[in-house]
């Protein structure tokens, strides 16, 4: 592999690296970026960086919302989604 191809398999591989921990690849996206992570010891890093930092964000900044608060959170979208546009279809 030349220079210029590892180094646009690389960006590609960054531009991919939230997609592919997140599971949004596709089968044959999914199969390069694999290959790739395996071949490259810089983005292999970079993933298991990410990856780990996204399971600390994931388990770490979780919140919930009090009860009182999403139930007035649902109203008002449930309000706003009810509401006319004034356009000739509504009644």
């Amino acid at each position: 592999m030349n220079e210029n191809h590892a180094a646009t398999d690389c960006a590609q591989a960054i531009e991919w690296l939230h997609s592919y921990i997140d599971g949004e690849l596709d089968e044959s996206d999914l199969d390069t970026m694999r290959i790739h992570l395996d071949q490259c010891p810089p983005c292999g890093d970079a993933h298991e960086f990410e990856r780990s930092l996204h399971v600390v964000i994931s388990t770490k900044c979780a919140e919930t919302i009090p009860p009182d608060l999403r139930d007035k959170l649902i109203a008002l979208v449930v309000g706003e989604s009810g509401k006319s546009t004034g356009s000739p279809a509504d009644p």
